[in-house]
């Protein structure tokens, strides 16, 4: 493994400690946690966790949506290109991150086309059913809503 691979690691490693851990001060927790994902996506732009990861909590945190979004879409664009992982759990949590983060930005309609490839992709993913659920009762969708949530 490469010096910079094992930078990429820990910066990943520290991230899911610093966010996941520490829940009661939230806040400084998940810019914590951002900047060590961030410090693992400047040390490889393509690095699926480092790219994932930080649009996730740039989304938590909402600070930047439009790079948020960026990231996501590259993490679906890398997964969707290599073989070994387009068809896996990871292509449907990468898609369920996506769609909250067009969500949060109110594009419902294509939040609602990840989610929907999400539990496809994984049909037990809890967090991914609940999501699809608040989008379609945010369209006024309350029966479908009703039966996903």
């Amino acid at each position: 493994m490469s010096c910079d691979a094992k930078l990429i690691e820990c910066s990943c490693i520290i991230g899911h400690e610093f966010g996941s851990r520490l829940q009661i001060l939230d806040g400084f927790v998940n810019a914590a946690a951002l900047t060590a994902f961030n410090k693992g996506v400047e040390l490889d732009d393509n690095d699926l966790a480092a790219l994932n990861n930080s649009a996730y909590y740039l989304y938590k945190l909402e600070s930047n949506l439009e790079l948020a979004q960026q990231r996501s879409e590259k993490v679906v664009q890398l997964i969707d290109e290599n073989q070994q992982l387009k068809d896996t759990p990871a292509a449907g949590r990468a898609r369920h991150t996506l769609a909250c983060i067009l969500m949060k930005r109110g594009d419902v309609n294509k939040a609602i086309e990840y989610l929907q490839s999400a539990t496809k992709l994984v049909p037990d993913y809890a967090a991914a059913f609940y999501q699809l659920g608040v989008a379609r009762h945010s369209l006024g969708e309350t029966e479908m809503a009703a039966k996903l949530i």
